[in-house]
């Protein structure tokens, strides 16, 4: 399954680089990353998040973040019968403003891509709102 959606913000590139590359500062405005933790030993981060609020459960999983010149991409592992990749792009419209251009590649049963699009999604548009709010 493929999912394409813009964001346009008022900020730079550079500024949304900062948050995309480290996921501590990312998992501070995600709404369901719960704790973030850098694992050195392999050059990825450990992220816990609770999906649900009305689930007493949270899962972790490893991602690793894959910087270019104009793209952020997250190759996400561990979570069972899932394979995940976000790509994150930029567009520049001026100095202080930027189409940010996500794309996820989900794979998996069929039940459970739809049902983590349609989390990742809300989340995302959670997100990038929070992102605006702290312009």
């Amino acid at each position: 399954m493929q999912i394409e959606k813009e964001f346009k913000l008022e900020r730079s590139v550079s500024s949304l680089k900062e948050i995309l590359t480290n996921l501590k500062k990312f998992g501070a405005y995600h709404p369901l990353i719960q704790k973030v933790i850098y694992d050195d030993r392999f050059d990825s981060f450990i992220v816990k998040e609770k999906p649900f609020s009305f689930i007493p459960v949270s899962f972790s999983y490893t991602c690793i973040v894959e910087e270019e010149e104009e793209r952020i991409i997250y190759h996400v592992n561990d979570i069972p019968f899932v394979k995940l990749k976000m790509d994150y792009s930029f567009k520049t419209i001026d100095r202080d403003h930027t189409e940010l251009v996500l794309k996820i590649n989900l794979g998996g049963p069929k039940w459970i891509t739809k049902l983590m699009a349609k989390k990742m999604m809300e989340a995302q548009n959670i997100l990038w709102d929070q992102v605006k709010a702290y312009t």
